[in-house]
């Protein structure tokens, strides 16, 4: 059987810059039309179930 991995976005810290969205080989991962407790709109996994391998990734977002 094959390991499913998962995605797990911390929203309130999101900043909506979307390098994680470009940049997922399999469009797992989208903004979503609300926006966070600081007014951006966040990640989240629209399609879980296009997530491929088991991976550790973490983004950095840029910050001011």
């Amino acid at each position: 059987a094959k390991i499913k991995g998962s995605i797990v976005i911390e929203v309130e810290r999101c900043k909506g810059c979307e390098l994680c969205v470009v940049t997922c080989p399999t469009g797992t991962i989208a903004l979503a039309t609300e926006v966070n407790s600081k007014g951006y709109y966040y990640a989240y996994p629209a399609n879980p179930d296009h997530v491929t391998d088991v991976q550790i990734v973490q983004w950095f977002a840029p910050t001011e």
